[in-house]
């Protein structure tokens, strides 16, 4: 019987599917040293973000077939040597975009408003509604930074509570900023996007171009009164120019759904003006579900050679 190690949480769907045809080994988070030893006899690697997959680790798997990213991006597995190594490498993209664009808006709402701030100062019995005023949305800029299927998503949503929406897009061309501006969606230059925008969102992948997109000298080009939101990967924002531009109210707030280093403590968990989340921006039952039916079917074909949805090699 094949086998299947499981690193990271998964639909539940997803484990009793899979324990129908195959021996399934759940164990989260494992340190280096159990990782290198778990591998060893496995076909099999489910992941999601929280676990990285280096030459050594794969090395380590001798029967190693698929490994299996149940989410969005492949950053932390290491595609080369899965390619040398002739593994099946998959992803499930765009579906989770609803799921992550909607909590987009919800921690645009939580620093707008000060949710999170009234929410801790209530349980306290602190009641100080002076120190409370928000902004509202209507007629504010949006400026989105990635206009894939989530910052898609996130401009309808802004469509909603009629604001301004401006994005800054890798793939420009005469003919896009015809059909976007034609939707209410005007494209810009990065430098523009900052200088403009009331509130900006995040929605790129982790590479060399991304890779500290935002540092000390983009957060210096954004308003005083102007809000920050990261859905990307934690890499994309510099956290020591965020801290000190939020330290020093260079910026008014900001939030994160990523962090360079997750699960462990980070020095804007202390910030009033910050609102962190745990990398949840996938987690909603209905996106979940849909992910885990995805990867059960290509796990199947992957193992008895058919084709596999958004395979990466």
């Amino acid at each position: 019987m094949k086998k299947i190690l499981v690193v990271d949480p998964i639909q539940e769907l997803a484990i009793k599917e899979l324990k129908k045809e195959f021996e399934v080994v759940y164990h989260l988070s494992p340190s280096y040293d159990e990782f290198k030893d778990l591998v060893k006899d496995v076909d099999v690697i489910i992941l999601r973000s929280g676990v990285k997959i280096n030459k050594e680790i794969i090395n380590a798997g001798k029967r190693l077939k698929i490994i299996a990213r149940a989410g969005v991006g492949v950053d932390n597995i290491d595609i080369v040597t899965a390619r040398e190594k002739n593994i099946k490498v998959f992803n499930i993209p765009n579906i989770s975009f609803s799921s992550v664009a909607e909590l987009t808006f919800g921690l645009i709402l939580s620093l707008a408003r000060k949710i999170c701030l009234a929410d801790s100062q209530l349980k306290k019995n602190i009641w100080k509604k002076s120190e409370l005023y928000g902004n509202e949305l209507k007629g504010k800029t949006i400026g989105i930074i990635g206009l894939g299927k989530i910052g898609s998503n996130v401009a309808e949503i802004a469509k909603g509570f009629c604001m301004n929406i401006i994005a800054c897009v890798k793939d420009d061309s005469f003919e896009r900023r015809k059909n976007l501006i034609e939707i209410g969606i005007e494209i810009v230059s990065l430098q523009e996007l900052l200088k403009r925008a009331d509130i900006i969102t995040l929605h790129v992948p982790l590479n060399e171009e991304t890779k500290n997109l935002i540092t000390k000298k983009e957060l210096m080009l954004m308003k005083n009164n102007s809000y920050l939101i990261n859905m990307s990967r934690g890499g994309v924002v510099n956290e020591q120019d965020l801290y000190g531009a939020l330290k020093n109210k260079t910026i008014t707030g900001a939030a994160s759904d990523v962090f360079v280093k997750e699960k462990e403590e980070n020095p804007l968990f202390n910030l009033e003006n910050f609102v962190a989340t745990p990398h949840i921006g996938a987690m909603s039952y209905e996106s979940q579900e849909q992910i885990a039916k995805i990867l059960v079917k290509n796990i199947i074909n992957g193992l008895n050679g058919k084709k596999i949805e958004n395979r990466i090699c």
